[in-house]
């Protein structure tokens, strides 16, 4: 069962939001780029550690062969992505590794609370090509189709 946040920390939530200002291109850009070093760390360490199990229980790894198979890879590579973005931003309430530094948090267009249902098609219309350059109008896809946008915090 999940913790409700406290009083104090949903009138913290809505100080912070009640006035947002929307992040500016450099910092979606800098989140952008910060979430990529966040996210290829993510898939070096989950693969290290498939690798690491596979050794102990002594079963052939599929990347231990020299054809790697190009459809497992970008299974993987897009599992890991949206199990990276969906746990940083639902845990952290809002917030990836970019969004941390740069100091901005994304929220629901009305004002209201995400759930992680809300973190979760925000990580899968993120695999839709084009979404970064859709991005380059301030408003890329996986903000539009789940009525989200990324804001400053004071």
């Amino acid at each position: 069962m999940e913790n409700a946040p406290s009083t104090a920390d949903i009138l913290e939530d809505f100080n912070e939001i009640s006035n947002f200002e929307a992040a500016s291109r450099g910092q979606r850009f800098a989140n952008l780029l910060l979430d990529y070093v966040g996210f290829y760390a993510a898939v070096f360490v989950s693969g290290f550690l498939i690798a690491v199990i596979f050794e102990i229980t002594g079963e052939s790894f599929l990347w231990q062969e020299e054809d790697i198979n190009p459809l497992i890879d970008r299974i993987f590579t897009m599992l890991v992505y949206v199990v990276y973005y969906t746990l940083f931003e639902y845990f952290s309430r809002g917030r990836s590794l970019g969004k941390l530094i740069t100091r901005t948090r994304v929220v629901h267009v009305d004002g209201a609370e995400l759930t992680f249902k809300h973190y979760l098609l925000r990580s899968l219309t993120r695999l839709v090509p084009f979404d970064a350059i859709a991005g380059l109008n301030g408003y890329p896809f996986h903000d539009r189709w789940t009525k989200t946008k990324v804001v400053q915090l004071r």
